[in-house]
């Protein structure tokens, strides 16, 4: 006879629970807006659950734009949603508001949460849907017109639960996110399925406790953010995180906080570490930083952090599906960890069949097995991704004979010259470690002869001058011939999304555009 587990509880009934059996601990530990205790963030995320319902009149299902910098309002609203069956859509803060209303007529909005000073971007994107007829704002001491003050909600009927038709026993709400638009012109929609609270065990992956706090510099529309936020929230410990993102003041609020895991990007990591080691590199209660990216990085990260740093493979599609390296589990060089408990990722050959151990394919998943439902009104680009019972990402890597995982590099980004496939993930490690190279980005530049060929954007430092034949000699020593770049590109940045991923189809259409 086949059991069924019971579906896990959600996120919000999780933190209702907590507010039960730990009322007085600390959920939120802010920079500026203090601390904001389990009860607290429970009875005013009932309190928002009901006036998103029953005075705002939203139904299930009707999805609510979250337009805020990481605040506990962020937190409040996004638990509130799944009380009471509505989707969430994460937006950039940094958005234009034509930006804004591209994306609220994809997501079909029907009300933003947002703060008073952005207050007149949101009326611009109300003023141009046709959906949106009110808006939800923080710090907004009255009603002006449209526009509803967020404690109007929040201070409402917290101390009782929404009714249970608001929220089934598995969750029901969609978790809408943008994509970085690193791969197209504009972002698509990634519309996922809200995963029971504890998707990923962290218990597995660090042993997290109550008594653990991450530190969240992510934003929180970045599912690296919300899964820093989250995997607090889940474990009944708190999460610790500024308004944005300072290198300046990381330090500081690092100590200040008190918080024992590190969850964010490599890029941040790397802009926090840009002044240079010190002293106040290790001056803090981290045990161990879980980063995404930090490759062939890991080794500096740790010596500087002096923790324990961790890797992880992953994407928005594929939230908590991907490989991790493990706490106190020595990983091979260069490899992105083993499975995540329940992942069906896998390496397929160019007729989407499984690969033997050590041979470089396409990353995929089982359809069935992931969070990602389709791109939102996009036909073509879902089509493009779902094959076969499959969700291909793009990437390429491979598996060892003991599991583990290494990722190779974009499809698109791989450089094909004469035959060779180039990673320019290895390149970028080479220049990098060059004198007077303080970022780089390599991308295929077109030849009429070989196909392509190897081109870096260089970003300075400021100090050792350059020298496009030294630096090729240089790079000889430790690349092969036709891996060295026979393009320099020197450029004063590289153009990056809000999550510092670099933005690789500018650069490689700035390289075919018409001289």
């Amino acid at each position: 006879m086949t059991t069924v587990d019971p579906p896990r509880p959600s996120l919000f009934r999780v933190v209702c629970g907590h507010s039960e059996t730990s009322p007085s601990a600390p959920a939120l530990v802010t920079e500026v807006d203090g601390v904001c205790s389990y009860r607290d963030l429970a009875e005013r995320s009932r309190s928002v659950a009901w006036g998103l319902r029953d005075r705002m009149h939203l139904a299930a299902g009707d999805r609510v734009g979250l337009w805020l910098d990481n605040r506990p309002e962020w937190v409040e609203a996004y638990l509130a949603c799944e009380g009471a069956g509505l989707a969430t859509v994460g937006l950039n803060p940094r958005w234009t508001a034509s930006e804004c209303a591209v994306a609220a007529e994809i997501a079909d909005l029907r009300t933003i949460v947002c703060s008073a000073s952005e207050l007149p971007r949101a009326r611009e994107v109300a003023d141009r849907s046709a959906r949106i007829d009110r808006l939800v704002v923080v710090d907004l001491d009255r009603a002006e017109g449209r526009a509803l003050p967020y404690e109007a909600l929040a201070r409402g009927r917290g101390g009782s639960a929404p009714p249970s038709d608001h929220e089934p026993p598995a969750p029901v709400g969609e978790h809408i996110v943008f994509t970085s638009g690193t791969s197209s012109r504009r972002p698509k929609a990634v519309r996922n399925r809200r995963r029971s609270a504890g998707g990923v065990d962290f218990r597995e992956l660090i042993g997290i406790t109550p008594a653990d706090r991450s530190f969240v510099v992510t934003p929180f529309f970045h599912v690296n953010g919300l899964g820093g936020l989250t995997s607090a929230l889940a474990a009944g410990a708190s999460a610790a995180f500024p308004r944005r993102f300072s290198a300046s003041r990381f330090w500081d609020f690092l100590k200040a906080s008190e918080a024992t895991y590190l969850m964010t990007l490599a890029p941040l990591v790397h802009l926090a570490l840009s002044p240079g080691p010190g002293p106040w590199e290790r001056e803090h209660a981290l045990r161990v930083a879980i980063v995404p990216g930090a490759g062939a990085n890991i080794g500096m990260m740790e010596e500087r952090l002096g923790v324990p740093v961790l890797e992880w493979y992953g994407m928005t599609e594929a939230t908590g599906s991907g490989t991790c390296t493990r706490l106190g589990e020595p990983s091979p060089p260069g490899s992105a960890g083993r499975r995540i408990p329940g992942s069906s990722m896998t390496i397929l050959d160019e007729q989407g069949s499984p690969v033997a151990a050590n041979v470089i394919g396409e990353v995929a998943f089982e359809r069935d097995s992931i969070v990602f439902v389709d791109y939102l009104n996009d036909a073509a680009s879902t089509a493009a991704v779902l094959r076969d019972g499959h969700f291909h990402t793009g990437d390429l890597g491979y598996f060892d004979d003991a599991g583990y995982f290494f990722y190779v590099d974009r499809i698109k980004d791989i450089v094909r010259r004469a035959g060779e496939n180039i990673s320019s993930l290895e390149v970028e490690d080479a220049v990098r470690g060059l004198p007077g190279v303080a970022d780089v980005a390599v991308v295929p530049a077109p030849h009429p002869l070989l196909g392509e060929e190897v081109a870096a954007f260089v970003v300075l430092d400021g100090g050792d001058e350059w020298d496009d034949d030294a630096a090729a000699m240089s790079l000889r020593a430790t690349l092969a011939r036709y891996k060295v770049p026979s393009r320099f590109v020197i450029v004063t940045e590289l153009p990056k999304t809000a999550s510092g991923k670099v933005q690789k189809a500018l650069l490689r259409d700035q390289l075919r555009a018409p001289s």
